[in-house]
């Protein structure tokens, strides 16, 4: 994904993406989301990370990434693409051809803004769905991990699949901007499998 940017309009948008992340008026977290909810979500971040004390001041949405990375991370997976490179370099090795698409976001700074300008309260589904992946999933998670690396496919397509991203993004995309972005990314999946 590509915003188009020079390196100091990248150092000014990393600001901004940080600065997006905070909570408006500095409010903590337990503010924004039901009671019940902060209380399953306090739960998990004293079980997977109690000293991170920062993510009280985040967003929900970024609150609820940041602990589903600490669970997994906990769990002993990672959220990070580790195998892209090793298939790059494998495919390099071999000469085979590599295709990159880009996704060009016209205005980065724009939809930051919009999503900046989004009530939190817009985003409690996107916790919720989160907090519930993490206290029903994470075992199935480790089996489809397991089933994935050892290339057991019937395995994997017989466990179930949660995905709380679906609910995380309709959540960012009451802004114009980021429906248009994500509009773009959605089309620019379909063209990928077309491709493949």
């Amino acid at each position: 994904m590509s915003a188009g940017v020079g390196p100091i309009g990248a150092i000014r948008l990393y600001v901004q993406w940080r600065r997006t992340q905070k909570n408006p008026d500095h409010l903590k977290l337990n503010v924004w989301l039901p009671a019940p909810l902060y209380a399953r979500f306090e739960a998990l971040k004293n079980r997977f990370d109690a000293n991170d004390s920062a993510i009280e001041e985040l967003r929900p949405s970024f609150a609820a990434l940041r602990l589903y990375e600490h669970a997994v991370d906990a769990a002993g997976m990672t959220v990070r693409d580790e195998v892209e490179p090793a298939v790059i370099k494998l495919a390099k090795r071999r000469r085979i051809p590599i295709q990159r698409f880009e996704l060009k976001v016209e205005d980065p700074s724009g939809a930051l803004k919009e999503v900046g300008a989004l009530s939190p309260t817009l985003e409690i589904d996107c916790v919720a769905a989160t907090v519930t992946r993490i206290e029903s999933d994470l075992p199935s998670m480790q089996e489809r991990a397991k089933a994935w690396a050892t290339g057991d496919v019937d395995r994997l397509r017989a466990l179930p699949y949660p995905n709380q991203r679906e609910v995380c993004i309709s959540a960012l995309s009451n802004s114009r901007a980021s429906k248009r972005w994500l509009t773009g990314w959605r089309r620019h999946g379909a063209q990928r499998r077309r491709r493949r």
